[in-house]
């Protein structure tokens, strides 16, 4: 029974190279080969830039007689790495596995199911970890006096390493169980989770090429830290070097860890697992209200985009990005100041534009909007409603969301770089009308492409080629009126060509509101 399970969990963690999640249907070989050939070439490369970091720091450690805090620096980091890349995949595959409830329903002890998905979680901890801890050794055999017993300790800990990620990712994988057993909205918890990870993960690569730095020039400084405060940390490192003591007593403090969380995980397992899916039924008295169409329409939008952290962090990550520009532009107010006085008012308008067009054009919200209707489309089209309202509230969702905080961005850089009160006036009202041309050409392009036999929303959300025109074609604008100006720089003043730009970008999207109302509506109907 366990060996069914098994390789259950093992064909799902690898059913995107043999599955096409669009259609759901089975993956050319051709096609099975290219991925799997691409995914290698992308592990090759990460794998490569993590070999680059080793390489900068073990001779200099070595040399310093740090060997220990060698390791344990890039262990550490392989922890990290495998943590962030399992722990959502921890929640995902062992509490919100879709056939949990199916596989409670047989006579299936829930150990076997939970060893099974335990087994899943550890491959892909594994995987990530692995892409640090195999580099840090290769570089050690080639870039210091590694010796035999060295080699053979260093992967006997790496091993090691890889069970401290599982127990880490289960910990975390419950604790978030745990959370969203007790609310309402688990996909905003999801989201704002994943936005703390994401935000950390940027703030670490940004202080990554200092801190290294600092570890080259006084490594013996902070390797006297790790040791007093981070004493686990060093017997990791120890452990890599030879030091048996240690060796023994890492592994020995995981095995006791794993199986105190495991048990904690087995005992709970049955009752998380199925609390999403069987929530007991409360009868209130309510008072049934009729709206606007249009009001239940954007509602409606509204429900399925927060329903889903997918489709919620990947069709909306412009406005995470525009918060983030806007907390940078406040914490380089003086670099921003005095780019200022280096620009004059015609081309720092035309600046603050393109950072509004550039921010405004993340999100993809409706270029998805059509396909996330998926096989229940029909419900849909079958509403006595006009085609042309359903248009319109997929495309004012997306404008709902995005205007705000492109306006914001706008705002902002326009205060930063000083802009007159009239040009800062123009510059946000063409930028709003770009985010209205931009929500226009995402239902358009999803109108023109639709999937609606999709298996895997992020197939829609995240690899659906109107997703990629839609974003990728509004930069492709952007680069193109960026380059006109500087072809044509010294025959017309950047002041005319923001009145020219304002002028094409109005037309452009009233351009594709006619079509939306007459090609677009067309295109619906036809949809089945």
């Amino acid at each position: 029974m366990f060996k069914a399970l098994l390789k259950k969990q093992l064909l799902e963690i690898n059913s995107n190279f043999f599955r096409n999640n669009k259609t759901g249907t089975r993956r050319s070989k051709k096609s099975g080969i290219m991925l799997i050939c691409f995914f290698a070439f992308v592990c090759f490369y990460l794998g490569f830039i993590f070999f680059q970091m080793a390489n900068g720091l073990c001779s200099s450690l070595f040399e310093a007689n740090l060997g220990w805090f060698y390791f344990a620096m890039m262990f550490t980091l392989a922890i990290m790495m495998g943590v962030v890349g399992s722990v959502f995949n921890t929640y995902n595959s062992v509490y919100q596995a879709k056939d949990n409830d199916l596989l409670f329903s047989m006579p299936i002890p829930s150990k076997f199911i939970l060893l099974a998905r335990t087994v899943g979680v550890y491959i892909m901890g594994l995987f990530y970890c692995s892409l640090i801890t195999i580099p840090t050794i290769i570089a050690y055999c080639m870039y210091s006096k590694a010796t035999f017993l060295g080699v053979v300790f260093s992967i006997i800990t790496a091993i090691i390493i890889s069970f401290i990620v599982l127990i880490l990712s289960l910990t975390l994988g419950y604790l978030v169980a745990k959370i969203t057993s007790k609310m309402k909205n688990k996909t905003l918890f999801v989201v704002v989770l994943s936005v703390v990870f994401m935000v950390l993960y940027i703030y670490f690569v940004s202080i990554s090429n200092n801190f290294i730095s600092s570890i080259i020039t006084n490594g013996g400084e902070v390797a006297n830290k790790v040791k007093i405060f981070a004493f686990p940390l060093y017997a990791i490192g120890q452990s890599c070097i030879g030091n048996i003591l240690c060796l023994l007593g890492v592994l020995f403090a995981t095995i006791l860890i794993m199986l105190l969380v495991y048990y904690l995980l087995w005992k709970s397992f049955f009752n998380l697992s199925i609390n999403h899916s069987n929530q007991t039924a409360i009868s209130r008295k309510t008072t049934l209200v009729q709206q606007n169409i249009s009001l239940s329409l954007i509602k409606k939008e509204a429900k399925r985009l927060f329903s889903s952290s997918t489709y919620l962090l990947n069709s909306a990550i412009g406005a995470l990005m525009s918060v983030i520009a806007v907390i940078f532009l406040f914490i380089q107010q003086q670099t921003i100041s005095s780019l200022s006085s280096m620009l004059y008012e015609g081309l720092s308008s035309l600046l603050v534009l393109a950072v509004m067009l550039i921010f405004g054009s993340m999100n993809t919200i409706s270029a998805s909007s059509i396909s996330i209707e998926g096989k229940s489309f029909w419900i849909l089209k079958s509403l006595p409603i006009k085609p042309i309202k359903i248009l319109h509230a997929k495309t004012n969702l997306h404008i709902l969301i995005t205007l705000p905080f492109t306006l914001l961005v706008g705002i902002c850089s326009s205060i930063a770089l000083k802009l007159s009160v009239i040009n800062a006036i123009i510059v946000c009202i063409v930028g709003a009308v770009a985010v209205v041309g931009f929500a226009l050409l995402g239902v358009l392009s999803n109108l023109r492409h639709p999937n609606l036999n999709w298996v895997n929303e992020i197939a829609v959300v995240k690899q659906g080629l109107p997703v990629f025109v839609s974003m990728f074609g509004s930069w492709l604008f952007i680069g193109i009126l960026a380059g006109l100006y500087f072809a044509f720089a010294s025959i017309i003043t950047a002041t005319t060509y923001l009145y020219i730009v304002s002028a094409l970008i109005i037309s452009i999207t009233a351009l594709e509101y006619y079509l939306l109302r007459t090609v677009g509506v067309k295109q619906f109907e036809k949809l089945c």
